[in-house]
């Protein structure tokens, strides 16, 4: 996504932008019960099962089923002759200048809808040794993204605390796919410092986030 699409979108000046390795249309992270953003990271050894596709299929299949445990109806976008896993968040059809900067207003294979209305969409980067996928559920309508209602608006429901949403989430997820899934809450030290070694280096600097 070029940098310069960023002047077409008011409402979000005052956000500090970041750029983030698997590209794709912009996200809006505000305060927290806005959105719920998450990074899963499984070991390449999985690679012959198919699991690019795969773990992308059972993000979003099993996000759909906690909607559902809450009351919401909710389902993946279908486009027609698409196959599962084909396109995530960060692939489109569409040349990147002529596409809609925010990445909810871009609908892909696989994507999760409320009626029409995007709430999660996720990305996909192969590293050594790993697969990480990240994506973003939005909860609830962002001052810096007006124009994109989230699940509270789109459905008037109350929409758990995170603690709650992520646990259904994990529970979700075992009866999918059951590997041993688990939730990082500390990291060691040397991991955290290589974290901050990392952000500086590259997320921080300019010559990263202004390069396209």
């Amino acid at each position: 996504q070029p940098l310069a699409s960023r002047a077409n979108h008011a409402a979000s000046a005052p956000c500090v932008l970041v750029r983030r390795a698997s590209g794709g249309g912009a996200l809006i992270h505000d305060v927290p019960g806005v959105d719920l953003t998450y990074s899963v990271a499984v070991p390449d050894d999985l690679r012959s099962a198919g699991l690019q596709a795969e773990l992308y299929r059972v993000m979003h299949v099993s996000l759909v089923e906690v909607l559902v445990s809450l009351g919401v109806t909710a389902h993946r976008h279908r486009p027609a002759n698409s196959a599962d896993g084909d396109v995530g968040c960060g692939q489109l059809n569409q040349h990147p200048v002529h596409a809609p900067f925010l990445c909810f207003q871009r609908h892909t294979d696989g994507d999760v809808l409320i009626g029409h209305d995007k709430v999660l969409g996720s990305a996909q980067r192969r590293g050594r040794g790993a697969l990480l996928q990240h994506g973003s559920v939005l909860l609830s309508e962002s001052r810096f993204a007006p124009e994109l209602p989230g699940v509270a608006q789109l459905t008037g429901i109350r929409v758990p605390p995170a603690s709650e949403l992520i646990q259904r989430w994990l529970q979700a997820l075992h009866s999918l796919w059951p590997i041993d899934w688990h939730r990082d809450h500390d990291w060691p030290a040397t991991q955290r410092e290589r974290i901050e070694l990392i952000l500086e280096q590259k997320f921080n600097a300019a010559a990263w986030r202004d390069r396209r």
